[in-house]
């Protein structure tokens, strides 16, 4: 409303009577160029009168109320009593011959004579504010529309557009004939709320215009709404009666029946109906209908192309047609046929439209031509409105019903647990008579109380997290399953439940309950344990036993091996695809053929295959298998194969090393019978009676029997060691560390063959120390020490040993000598003879110093002899 104008450069004829003279603005001067100073923007804004506001506004609110049609002209003189301005007017647009032009209605002021005058809208200030629909303000408007002469002259014009209807009808104007009055944003705001005052004023004075010119047209129109207001209510108490009487209708047919019997009786009517059609189908079905005798009832069915005119207007709009024999809609056939069905008049609405729902109509018929008033054919459309939503509420409340008995009695029959829970309080809202079976809680008690803390206490604590984190899902909107125990409460057993939940939504998407199905799965539980540890057992037992299992789908060629077969393969654990070519491909290439001949003929004989073949890993090692199994058959076909297989390598291995040990024992037994023999035969030339024959024999025998020990201990790779051979000597003679002294490398491994001659000489020798030497003699000490000689170039390894006896009294020189020397003799003959043996034998002066000097093995590894 602040906005400064720019005024318009069309010129205006001065109105007749005493309307002012506006002269002809300069055509040079066009007022589209020319920028007034915004004067409300700029100038300083006195303080608001809002008591001169006040006294004004209740002033026009009374004048208002009392005389209306004087309240413009009351506008104006308010504006000039009140020193707002020198002079003010309200100018209206008026239409008359064919022009538009202003007429000054009210005017108060120093140009209060002009009063009634006119002024073409081209011509005034006031046709620039109704054209630009806002407040403009002009200094020296003369300026732009002439008017010099008039007195008193105008310094500064203020006007505001009012409208009706959204248009501008009317201007309210305010003039300064004083230089020094400026109107400023006050004015303004002033000058806006009186506009309004303005509008009012004119509305009222047209509509009392209108009331004078046509009084007794409002008396009939009053009199009409009043008829139609009474028939409104008439129409609701009614609708209200007929509301009442379908709620106690339980099913479609009854609802249907109830509202055509009141229609009828309502609106005193031939014969009311409801029609069903489906669209494209060119069949209309009568499903209910009532009437008296002045028509025939209708047809059960009719065919929608006989009334193809009436049918199509009627799903477009109401179709009410007052007499069928004149309806221009119609055409002559189809009016020739309503009358032949009794139809003088009809009314047929259709509630429910849709391209896949059925077309459900509701019709009335007069016997008669009736001429229908639109109070009856709102009646007729709210009664089709009501039957349609009582219908679909009865179908809707059965199916309702239906669907919860339906749920109840599979409730009642299931043995799972079927709930529901308010989604914010958790409180059970259903449950089957299954949780009683399940919990071995009453249902009553349960739904007592509070049921979730209730719930959640009879679940196993571990199993507690799970359970709420599942809920909460289920509340957020997921469908979910969990798995949890519970321990009953009377009988304190364990129970395995899986639940089922899900969230329900109501029509705005809002989850208002959540449900459920609980599952007993205890038993499975059980079965599933049972299996899980009956198949441990067996991965156990094929674990520890060493089988490799395979499972051959030969429709599919689809094949399972289990670990252990991965690996007796060579393969890593799902290394490859199980399959024929990744076995076959292992099997030695001297195998192969022998193989599959073999498993070709098990598959084509129906006989079991058992064959052991050699497979190589990447490695390049060998190993053997031992493979069993058997092919399954449909209609003779082989569809599937089974089996195991074991590794036999060890097997093979130790027969072969059994062959060994059995040929090293027949020699060894030959040898061991050469030595006894050779030594029976060297004793009994050496003893003169059979008893000393039998100690000497005995205790030969028996060293003999210490080495078969040592050697029985080993297996073929193993050696006895000279440590373990002279401290099993030293042990049979009871020489301890404070008389015997042993010092040496260990690990020093002696030949087989080499044993038992030098387990005989180191027997002589020690026999002799205990009878005759270091260990018969209290002050006597026995020092056995040995090296290795490694091997060079030229020659194999020896070892040395050196057997030294000190603190012995030696007989004198020429005296007989002590024992039979055959241990003398065994030294140093028998020992260089058959071990190519180095040896010396002398009897020193405190006793006797022995030295053996033997060539072990080249095959003996060197790091175990040092």
């Amino acid at each position: 409303m602040d906005a400064f104008a720019k005024a318009t450069d069309r010129s205006g004829e001065p109105g007749p009577g005493t309307s002012p003279s506006w002269a002809t603005p300069d055509p040079l001067c066009r007022l589209d160029d020319v920028v007034i100073t915004d004067a409300l923007a700029h100038r300083p804004t006195r303080a608001a009168d809002h008591r001169l506001e006040a006294d004004v506004t209740a002033t026009l609110a009374e004048e208002l109320a009392s005389r209306p049609e004087r309240l413009l002209q009351t506008l104006c003189e308010c504006l000039v009593a009140t020193g707002v301005a020198g002079s003010a007017g309200v100018s209206l647009l008026e239409s008359a011959d064919g022009s538009t032009r202003f007429q000054w209605v009210g005017l108060a002021g120093a140009w209060s004579a002009f009063r009634g005058g006119v002024m073409p809208i081209d011509a005034s200030p006031c046709g620039v504010v109704v054209a630009r629909r806002e407040m403009q303000l002009f200094e020296n408007p003369a300026r732009f529309f002439g008017g010099g002469d008039l007195e008193p002259p105008v310094h500064e014009l203020l006007l505001v557009p009012f409208f009706h209807a959204g248009e501008p009808i009317g201007t309210l104007w305010i003039i300064a004939h004083d230089p020094k009055r400026k109107f400023d944003r006050e004015d303004g705001r002033l000058l806006d709320r009186l506009s309004r005052f303005a509008a009012a004023g004119y509305q009222m004075s047209r509509a009392l215009q209108a009331a004078r010119i046509s009084q007794s047209e409002l008396e009939v129109r009053v009199e009409e709404r009043s008829k139609a207001l009474r028939e409104s209510e008439e129409r609701q108490v009614f609708l209200l009666q007929l509301s009442d009487a379908l709620r106690g209708e339980t099913n479609a047919a009854g609802v249907a029946r109830c509202g055509l019997t009141l229609l009828a009786e309502r609106l005193a009517l031939d014969r009311c109906y409801i029609a069903h059609g489906t669209p494209g189908a060119d069949r209309i079905d009568i499903v209910d209908q009532v009437g008296g005798d002045r028509t025939p009832p209708l047809p059960g069915r009719i065919r929608r192309s006989d009334f193809p005119q009436a049918a199509r207007a009627a799903l477009e709009r109401v179709l009410a047609l007052e007499d069928v024999s004149t309806a221009a809609e119609l055409g002559e056939a189809e009016r020739r046929r309503l009358r032949e069905l009794g139809i003088g008049a009809l009314v047929a609405v259709v509630p429910h439209k849709g391209q896949k729902a059925p077309i459900c109509s509701l019709g009335v018929i007069s016997a008669e031509p009736r001429r229908w008033t639109r109070c009856d054919i709102a009646l007729i459309e709210d009664v089709a409105e009501r039957l349609w939503t009582a219908m679909e509420h009865v179908r809707i409340q059965a199916t309702l019903r239906a669907s919860e008995e339906r749920l109840r009695r599979f409730g009642e029959a299931s043995q799972d647990i079927l709930w529901l829970r308010d989604a914010d309080t958790l409180r059970w809202e259903y449950l089957t008579p299954a949780f009683e079976a399940i919990y071995g809680l009453a249902r009553d008690h349960m739904l007592a109380g509070d049921h979730y803390r209730g719930w959640l206490a009879m679940i196993v604590p571990d199993d507690r997290p799970r359970a709420e984190h599942h809920i909460g899902r289920v509340r957020g909107g997921e469908h979910g399953v969990v798995e949890y125990r519970i321990r009953r409460p009377g009988d304190g057993a364990i129970r395995w439940l899986r639940d089922t939940g899900f969230p329900i939504a109501d029509e705005q998407g809002q989850i208002r309950l959540i449900g459920g199905i609980g599952e007993d799965i205890t038993d499975a539980k059980l079965v599933q344990d049972r299996i899980e540890r009956s198949e441990e057992r067996l991965r156990n037992a094929v674990e520890v036993g060493g089988l490799g299992l395979w499972d051959w789908d030969v429709t599919t060629d689809e094949i399972h091996w289990s670990d252990e077969h991965f690996r007796m393969e060579g393969y890593a654990v799902n290394e490859v695809r199980p399959s024929y070519e990744n076995w076959i491909a292992r099997v030695h290439p001297d195998d192969r053929a022998q193989t599959e001949t073999l498993l070709d003929a098990a598959r084509v004989g129906n006989g079991a295959f058992a064959h052991e073949f050699r497979v190589v890993h990447p490695d390049g090692s060998i190993h053997w298998l031992q493979s069993r199994g058997r092919f399954f058959y449909e209609r003779g076909r082989a569809t599937r194969m089974v089996g195991a297989i074991v590794e036999t390598t060890d097997r093979r291995m130790w027969d072969e090393r059994q062959q060994v040990l059995i040929a090293e024992l027949q020699h060894r037994t030959r040898n061991l019978i050469g030595v006894v023999r050779s030594t029976a035969e060297k004793t009994a030339r050496s003893s003169t009676t059979l008893a000393e024959f039998d100690e000497k024999f005995r205790d030969r025998l028996d060293a003999l029997s210490r080495v078969q020990n040592l050697l029985s201990r080993l297996n073929d790779h193993d050696r006895v060691t000279f440590e373990d051979l002279i401290r099993t000597e030293v042990s049979a003679l009871g020489g301890g560390p404070d008389r015997v002294t042993l010092d040496g490398p260990a690990g020093v491994r002696l030949r087989s063959s080499t044993v038992q001659m030098l387990a005989m000489a180191l027997h002589e020798l020690g026999t002799n120390a205990a009878k005759y030497g270091a260990l018969a003699h209290p002050a006597g000490r026995l020092t056995i020490c040995w090296s290795l000689e490694p091997a060079s170039a030229e020659m194999r390894p020896w070892l040395h040993i050196d057997w030294r006896e000190t603190g012995v009294p030696m007989p004198p020189e020429g005296a007989a000598p002590q024992g039979t020397g055959q241990g003398r003799e065994l030294i140093e003959r028998a020992l260089p003879y058959q071990m190519n043996a180095r040896t010396t034998y002398r009897l020193e002066a405190d006793g006797v110093h022995c030295t053996i000097a033997i060539p072990l093995s080249l095959s003996e590894p060197e790091g175990n002899t040092a």
